[in-house]
């Protein structure tokens, strides 16, 4: 398996007016199947992806992706971090 853990900060992430990091680990287990981790900790939310990669015609690929995502609620100065659901 071939891994690999990268980032930025975005400036500014709408609604937040502060800079917001992401996270970002990859994992290549073998051909055409790939596992992604992302996390966005002033948000809360951390997502992981399921890419499936099927070679087609010439140099053209299809890809199926799989998406979960889970949120936790982050305190941010007595406000909510993202806008959703009371």
């Amino acid at each position: 398996m071939l891994e690999a853990t990268y980032a930025f900060t975005h400036s500014a992430l709408p609604p937040l007016p502060l800079p917001v990091r992401v996270q970002f680990t990859v994992g290549v287990h073998g051909l055409g199947d790939s596992l992604v981790h992302t996390h966005i900790a002033a948000v809360g939310i951390r997502t992981r992806l399921l890419v499936l990669c099927t070679p087609t015609e010439g140099a053209s690929v299809d890809l199926r992706i799989a998406c979960s995502v889970t949120h936790s609620p982050v305190a941010m100065g007595g406000a909510r971090a993202w806008p959703g659901p009371p």
